[in-house]
């Protein structure tokens, strides 16, 4: 078994670093000048300008206008020194060198980014009959420009002493080029806005967009949306029976966006890329090769995202009682895909994108809050709640074989946030359940153990594979997200404390929170609660249960890190997301000092989570990797602030 070794030294002998870890020596790592240093370095540049003009012989009409110009620039430089690690041989009192990161080696690479934006638009207001109707009207304009370029080079040295590129050999040099990005957007926006004495709300607006990563003949979008309000609360049936109604309003909206996020640029021109490979031909001189780009897509534009709500708001009894209640729905339709059909090798060609897939989610928000003052105590407190689901319609994928393929494999018209996987039964206890159970895995019974996961087997065939998984939980999507906002004020003191939660989802862990000694590295204690013999060393011994399996070198026994109920992790949880002490000084204090405020406060952020007992990590962090899990779990990260703000 591949341990990591305390031992920093071999022999416990300066400047001798052991070679003895899993990856490289740490202290080894740490040291940049043995093994050198990794460097980044970015400048960035952000300018905005804008220009308002009130038209003066037409009133209520405003020109405005923005430019805004942002620029950055990366340098990137590893320096990748080559240095020795040692093992020490005891008979011959020799150490023994391992070359690392050898030969010496300088990569610089070099990225600029450039965003511009342009927009120009006229406002309108104009009020009719003493306010009775009340006209808002926009028109604006918005361009938008993409650009992004690199380069980066490499050379192999000598004598590791200077790290610039012209120091380095030219035997082995190389150089490359980043992907160009060069992109611009175009739009034209409109808005009317008209309310007949505040009570009847009307707003029109559309956009009519274009990205150049479409081809001309579906390049524009015309995206329009449409809202209704109706303050039922400013109608006499209402105000004269019913005066504890502040204000009531029903309202309901449905419009369509368009979005090209996720295009490839120009996909839509055949062509070839270059250069891709080399080849010889005649016999000494290497030449780039070039290969298709594929098949080309003319048709391939926007996808839309239709989207509609009605909603009720209300605010009784002067700010006693505020609530809004709120159902909503979201189709997305034409989201980017490649076709799943198939093509011969000897096409030579690949599908393009299309506007092949589409989903729907649909929830609904509640939100209540209650408001009062007390001479001068106030205090607040605001209650929210949302759930939502998402399901796929069309989702492009190769056609099933047969019914169960069907069932396990087809994502047409299925939620999105199910887990698929095995029924676990616990663990077994002994040799003899292991005997009489049904075959596990390929290797039947003969690598099993007490302590390892014994499986359901679910379709009763005598046989653990993978016709045995089944829907088994939520995956780490939360459906339901909910807070409470706190607060209260007495004279200059005031408190606010906001709690958030989630619920409806869950989490399957990974590598290191699967199983001890992953990459032969150190573990986390809770694997000290394993299946274990009760003298390690002699296996004649009786074993001692224990929460989690045997022992095995890496990361595990493959049968044990299947997907399965034994992992599924529930991480509902709420927390206590922020608490703020503040105290804002008496104002004839203030004046002494010629200010207009001072505050002092202290904050603290995540500072209590309620989760269940077998989450080790922050619910809240999802990891990074493929599907936003690869076991890169964190504890909960609390933040203490200590503040005077001073305004003058």
């Amino acid at each position: 078994m591949n341990l990591f070794m305390p031992t920093i030294h071999a022999n416990n002998t300066p400047p001798y670093y052991y070679d003895g870890q899993a990856d490289r020596n740490p202290l080894a790592i740490i040291n940049s000048d043995l093994t050198g240093s990794r460097e980044y370095l970015m400048k960035k540049f952000e300018t905005t300008m804008s220009l308002n003009y009130d038209v003066p012989f037409i009133k209520g009409l405003k020109i405005k206008g923005l430019y805004a110009y942002d620029v950055q620039y990366n340098v990137n430089t590893l320096w990748r020194k080559a240095y020795n690690e040692y093992k020490y041989n005891a008979t011959t009192s020799q150490y023994i060198p391992t070359g690392l990161q050898s030969p010496t080696q300088l990569q610089k690479s070099f990225d600029d980014y450039m965003i511009s934006e342009f927009q120009a638009s006229l406002e309108y207001k104009k009020s009719l009959e003493g306010g009775k109707h009340n006209i808002e009207a926009l028109l604006l304009v918005d361009r938008r420009n993409r650009f992004g370029d690199g380069f980066g080079a490499q050379r192999y040295f000598s004598l590791a002493t200077i790290n610039q590129l012209n120091a380095g050999l030219t035997d082995n040099q190389a150089a490359w080029g980043s992907n160009k990005v060069l992109d611009a957007n175009l739009g034209y926006v409109g808005r009317l806005n008209y309310n007949y004495k505040s009570k009847y709300l009307t707003e029109l607006s559309f956009r009519y967009d274009a990205s150049s990563l479409f081809p001309p003949n579906s390049r524009w979008g015309f995206f329009p949306a449409i809202s209704l309000g109706w303050r039922v609360s400013e109608e006499p049936f209402i105000k004269n029976n019913f005066g504890f109604i502040s204000n009531l309003k029903l309202r309901a909206s449905h419009g369509i966006m368009g979005d090209d996020s996720g295009a490839g640029g120009f996909q839509f021109i055949p062509g070839y890329i270059y250069p891709s490979g080399s080849y010889i031909f005649d016999g000494k001189t290497l030449t780039s090769g070039a290969r298709s780009k594929g098949l080309a897509n003319p048709n391939i534009t926007w996808y839309t995202a239709t989207t509609s709500n009605v909603g009720l708001d209300g605010n009784l009894w002067k700010g006693l009682l505020d609530f809004t209640v709120e159902l909503f729905q979201r189709k997305r339709e034409g989201l980017l895909a490649n076709r799943a059909g198939t093509l011969p090798s000897e096409f030579g060609v690949n599908f393009p994108q299309e506007n092949l897939n589409s989903d729907l989610s649909r929830g609904f928000e509640v939100a209540v809050g209650h408001s009062q003052k007390i001479n001068d105590f106030s205090y607040s407190l605001h209650a929210n709640m949302s759930y939502a689901q998402v399901r796929r319609l069309h989702y492009e994928q190769a056609p099933a074989g047969n019914s169960y393929q069907i069932w396990t494999n087809i994502n047409e018209n299925r939620l999105m946030n199910v887990i698929w996987g095995y029924t676990a039964l616990g663990q077994f206890k002994t040799q003899e359940e292991i005997n009489t159970a049904p075959v596990q895995n390929a290797n039947g019974h003969s690598a099993l153990f007490p302590g390892d996961i014994k499986y359901e087997d679910w379709n009763g065939d005598g046989m653990i594979d993978s016709h045995d998984t089944h829907p088994i939980a939520r995956n780490e999507d939360p459906q339901i997200f909910y807070g409470l906002d706190l607060s209260g004020s007495w004279k200059g003191l005031s408190l606010n404390l906001f709690f958030q939660g989630a619920t409806n989802f869950s989490q399957t862990p990974t590598e290191q929170l699967m199983g001890p000694l992953p990459w032969g590295r150190n573990s986390m204690t809770i694997f000290l609660d394993r299946w274990h013999h009760q003298d390690p060393l002699d296996f004649s011994t009786p074993w001692v249960p224990g929460k989690y399996p045997i022992t095995r070198d890496g990361f595990g026994f493959g049968p044990n890190k299947m997907t399965s109920t034994y992992w599924i992790v529930n991480v509902a949880y709420l927390r206590l997301k922020s608490i703020e002490l503040a105290y804002s000084l008496p104002d004839t204090w203030v004046k002494k000092i010629k200010a207009q405020e001072v505050r002092i406060f202290t904050n603290a952020f995540d500072i209590l989570t309620w989760k269940s007992k077998g989450v080790l990590f922050d619910p809240e962090h999802r990891g990074t990797g493929s599907g936003g899990d690869h076991g890169y779990k964190y504890p909960v990260m609390s933040n203490y602030n200590l503040g005077l703000s001073i305004t003058f």
